[in-house]
């Protein structure tokens, strides 16, 4: 009979470990969970500083072309060339 007395103590001692167990486990998923939200928000400030560079390259390639004069040099080179007329021909 004694040892029917000890095994709901060990049963309560079990449940208060597991707990116990299961609130660390679980403190540490969250922890991993917030490691992987703070990268998942550096890569995505990272693609949107990319996407932005881009941005500026392109619009900063396109002003010096225009300022260049690389827009009317297309512009005459593209131009179909007209003839004119001789004074004395039909």
């Amino acid at each position: 009979m004694p040892e029917e007395q000890h095994k709901p103590e060990e049963r309560e001692i079990d449940a208060a470990q597991m707990a116990k167990l299961l609130e660390l486990e679980l403190i540490q998923k969250r922890m991993a969970w917030q490691q992987a939200k703070a990268r998942r928000a550096n890569y995505r400030a990272l693609s949107f500083l990319f996407l932005f560079a881009v941005l500026v390259g392109g619009l900063l390639a396109f002003y010096l072309f225009l300022n260049s004069g690389g827009l009317e040099q297309m512009r005459h080179d593209s131009a179909p060339s007209v003839q004119t007329a001789e004074p004395g021909t039909p």
